[in-house]
């Protein structure tokens, strides 16, 4: 990261109007030495994820609700995602008032989506949080709330906490915390971190704009004059004081007082791509740079090709009719849970989506003889070959806000009928009523209860089971796929998306042992820079795919500007080995590395 340096030179003028007493001193000149731009920095959600807390889409914070096995329902109403700001209303009922930024996962289930487990922070280079923040007023009760963090699942005691006042003013707040100042959180790494707000009074707004887990980075302001102490504020126009947010920071529970005598402070936070003005508030009044700082965003690579759905699609290539939910045709009837006087289920299509009902069975919530409900594919009379086909992709939504522990969980299960050898996955979280598409490897999945390992059969009935709850649900199915590895001989064709940019990237793609740096071989191949796009070919529209959990295609809010292709060579690899593509992206400001999440097998 890039340190900027900013130096506000401020000379007050006391003006007088014509019979009028005089009006409080104004700034007369205010200029930084460097407007930047400077790089983003690192930040874990961005450069572990490929996915910033930018409130932009439905799993940018986790409200997890469970009214049993364990209880944990959140205390939010009227929960949304508006404008890249995510906003609930506080409620008295429930147990406790969390916004999981990094999400827990479950006991017994599979760690998917953006799983704490996956990828775990380092605790040793991770340790500043930054965020944006806005409470209504009347919110605030006085009492301290809470930044904790476990390496465990749900239910998991907390390691360790960061204590905080919420400023419920109805103003927005950047809250910037050292959090290697907390013994807890660098003992080890963290697979779970959440804001707690227990405390806060119920009724009330609160909103978050964006949150940031970075390495230490700050800012340098400077300033003449001033007495007593002063705030800093930082907006992004000039005129515009709603775009201003009042920079809090905490040394452990200790609020951090400016002394306006200092002249300069070290602002401590980590910022997203953007341009900032900083005003300086003292007792005489409030003084602004001229010109903002500017951050550029950290580019963004989304690699396609490799991954869970470049290589040779099973109902594509041997069912002859792919899984794309555009008939009911895709169903197979035999062996589909389909008695709706029962727990069965209904389906329809419409617009290439296939919708699904079943019925209350009457059971209580935490009733824990779950409803199965398979779901089964049409295989068109033919076996899967599981030694071939392994990485299972799925788009689906549920219309319900799904309870975890009273079965808001789904399964993938299949069935050799010869010799009755049948295997189920472990549970499948649903974190929430919006599309979601899930990636699973299928010979490397937990099991719960009928044991047959995927691999070194062929089986001939294949199904997804669509929900456990004892209640009444609609489903969505999107688009189902079971492909085969990547494969390569003599070249590999690369595709990819960018994100975060204003331009094209210096774009370098390595082959690499495994997915870190040091695994990268050398040397690279540089794509030209005046590489056309290519037109996108997605299997099936409006999905953009990004790890392990993807979401809905949507250029304007993704921020996705172009999708590429460049086919390297596999000289010198070595054939039966596999390899995974490393693509470095250098916009001048930021330098940042993306790995292929799978591999491609050399023959």
């Amino acid at each position: 990261m890039k340190s900027g340096r900013i130096w506000l030179l401020i000379s007050l003028l006391v003006m007088f109007l014509p019979g009028a007493m005089p009006v409080q001193a104004t700034v007369n000149g205010v200029w930084l030495d460097d407007y930047g731009p400077l790089g983003e920095g690192d930040d874990y959600f961005t450069n572990v994820w490929g996915n910033p807390r930018d409130m932009d889409e439905s799993y940018d914070l986790y409200i997890l609700n469970s009214s049993c096995n364990p209880t944990s329902r959140a205390m939010w109403t009227d929960t949304a995602y508006e404008n890249g700001v995510w906003r609930g209303k506080t409620s008295s009922t429930g147990e406790w008032r969390y916004l999981y930024v990094i999400n827990p996962g479950w006991d017994s289930t599979l760690d998917v989506g953006e799983d704490g487990q996956l990828r775990k922070v380092d605790t040793s280079y991770y340790t500043q949080l930054s965020f944006r923040m806005r409470v209504e007023s009347g919110a605030g009760s006085g009492r301290y709330d809470f930044i904790l963090w476990s390496d465990g699942q749900i239910g998991t005691a907390q390691r360790g906490r960061q204590q905080f006042i919420v400023q419920a003013d109805g103003q927005w707040h950047i809250y910037t915390f050292d959090l290697s100042k907390q013994s807890e959180w660098t003992t080890g790494d963290v697979s779970s971190l959440w804001i707690q707000l227990n405390n806060l009074n119920p009724g009330y707004w609160v909103e978050v704009d964006w949150i940031r887990l970075s390495p230490k980075q700050s800012y340098t302001v400077n300033w003449s004059g001033g007495s007593g102490t002063v705030d800093i504020y930082l907006g992004s126009s000039f005129a515009d004081a709603d775009s201003y947010s009042h920079l809090i920071v905490y040394e452990g529970a200790t609020k951090v007082n400016i002394g306006a005598d200092q002249g300069t402070f070290d602002v401590p936070a980590s910022l997203p791509g953007g341009d900032y003005y900083f005003r300086v508030r003292d007792a005489s009044g409030e003084h602004t740079t001229t010109e903002p700082l500017g951050i550029k965003s950290a580019p963004i690579a989304e690699i396609l090709a490799p991954s869970y759905i470049s290589g040779k699609d099973f109902a594509t290539s041997v069912v002859g009719n792919p899984w794309d939910m555009d008939s009911t045709a895709d169903v197979d009837t035999s062996w589909t849970d389909g008695d709706p006087a029962q727990t069965g289920l209904t389906y329809s299509v419409s617009d290439g989506v296939l919708d699904i009902t079943n019925r209350d069975d009457g059971k209580g919530d935490c009733d824990r003889s779950w409803p199965h409900r398979p779901l089964a594919l049409n295989l068109g009379g033919h076996s899967i070959d599981s030694d071939k086909y392994k990485y299972l992709t799925y788009r689906y939504k549920v219309d319900q806000a799904p309870d975890q522990g009273a079965g808001g969980v789904m399964r993938i299960r299949w069935v050799k009928t010869s010799i009755w050898a049948a295997g189920r996955t472990d549970d499948i979280s649903l974190y929430n009523s919006g599309w979601n598409t899930y990636k699973l490897d299928l010979s490397k999945v937990n099991l719960e209860a009928e044991t047959a390992d995927w691999r070194n059969l062929a089986y001939n009935v294949f199904q997804v089971m669509v929900n456990e709850s004892h209640r009444a649900w609609t489903m969505h199915l999107d688009w189902v796929k079971l492909t085969a590895e990547n494969t390569a001989s003599g070249s590999y064709t690369v595709r990819w998306s960018l994100k975060n940019t204003t331009g094209t990237p210096r774009t370098t793609i390595y082959w690499a042992t495994a997915q870190d740096t040091s695994s990268v071989i050398m040397p690279g191949y540089e794509v030209p820079t005046n590489t056309t796009p290519v037109t996108t070919t997605l299997p099936y529209t409006n999905n953009l795919f990004l790890p392990i959990v993807l979401r809905n295609y949507n250029p304007a809010a993704s921020g996705v500007e172009s999708e590429f292709e460049y086919t390297v060579p596999t000289d010198g690899l070595t054939p039966g080995n596999y390899y995974y593509i490393a693509i470095e992206l250098d916009d001048g400001y930021n330098d940042t590395w993306w790995f292929s999440e799978l591999p491609v097998k050399i023959e």
